[in-house]
């Protein structure tokens, strides 16, 4: 059950390691000190806390990292930009594919062609949904995400696509398998909040 607090902190990922790829937005670097000590919250204490006590389930930074790492694709809202017309500033819903990072930000390949990331280019603010694997229900995991969507820097793209290689391999077929002059990638680089249903 979901509980609130203003003061919990969900650190993410503290540690990382030499081999693991950090993805750099065009953004990032100005805030690269206040985004690598980025507190994500979560409003989950008390309920999930007592739930990993008593049935030990993993701690909920653990199970967020798990939702992130494991699904294919997440579900993203953007705000409509004003190329948009009668639509402009109404949320936006798609499905885009998504890798993590090695400080677990999400990386994004989107399409140019794509309504989305016409939105995020205009305005960067967005949130992303992810699900547990075989969702079937109100009943399974899925967390929130909150924040800003940049594009990765070009001496980062490399590693984006690497970071999309490496999950392919490891989710096989029906992942990422659309690659063209069309594609880009962005990163949400700054997390603002988290909501994490367990």
């Amino acid at each position: 059950k979901e509980a609130t607090s203003e003061d919990e902190e969900l650190e993410l990922l503290t540690e990382t390691s030499p081999s693991e790829t950090l993805v750099r937005s065009r953004g990032s670097l100005a805030l690269e000190a206040a985004t690598s000590r980025q507190s994500l919250r979560t409003q989950l204490t008390g309920g999930i806390q007592a739930t990993t006590a008593t049935l030990d389930l993993p701690e909920p930074q653990v199970a967020v990292r798990n939702l992130l790492e494991y699904a294919k694709h997440a579900h993203m809202s953007t705000v409509m930009s004003k190329a948009q017309h009668r639509r402009a500033n109404y949320p936006f819903g798609s499905i885009v594919e998504f890798a993590v990072d090695g400080s677990g930000y999400p990386v994004f390949a989107m399409s140019s062609l794509a309504i989305h990331t016409r939105n995020v280019l205009a305005n960067p603010r967005c949130a992303i949904q992810v699900h547990a694997p075989g969702w079937t229900g109100l009943n399974n995991a899925r967390v929130t995400l909150f924040g800003d969507v940049f594009p990765v820097d070009p001496n980062s793209v490399r590693d984006a696509a690497s970071l999309f290689d490496t999950k392919r391999e490891r989710m096989g077929t029906g992942f990422h398998q659309s690659k063209g002059a069309n594609l880009s990638y962005f990163v949400m680089s700054r997390i603002v909040d988290i909501l994490f249903v367990g």
